[in-house]
């Protein structure tokens, strides 16, 4: 018969899943080995959002596609709010001023919902290529 038991305290791991180190030591053969666990209840993985920062923009760079993605692969939405509006994963430039997007994504029986990443940019004229004489 093979003994098993935990040999160290839970840790919990960037998942929300609790990790652990078990020893088992075999008495027929006198061997042990450890093993790594993980503990987690269905809907309550955790998962984290990746939305890199925007440049700033003019009006001329309207419309464009933003991409963000989940740790947990669920698709991730977006909103916007400002000088601009989105839909899907298209943002359209409607005036100057700042544009604020958000990503989310709202989980799934496996995942609680993402923390929302907010991106802020500004739409700025475009330069002038006139010459005043």
């Amino acid at each position: 018969s093979q003994y098993i038991w935990p040999s160290s305290p839970l840790v919990q791991g960037g998942d929300c899943g609790l990790y652990g180190f078990a020893s088992s030591f075999d008495p027929a053969t006198g061997t042990s080995t450890g093993l790594i666990y993980r503990l987690f209840e269905p809907g309550h993985l955790c998962q984290h959002i990746d939305f890199d920062p925007l440049p700033n923009r003019t009006l001329r760079n309207s419309p464009f596609t933003v991409s963000a993605t989940a740790s947990s692969g669920l698709p991730v939405s977006f909103r916007a709010s400002g000088s601009c509006s989105v839909t899907g994963d298209q943002v359209v430039l409607t005036g100057f001023g700042l544009c604020t997007l958000t990503a989310s994504q709202d989980g799934d029986s496996r995942f609680e919902p993402a923390e929302d990443v907010v991106q802020e940019f500004r739409v700025r004229p475009p330069r002038s290529t006139r010459r005043l004489r």
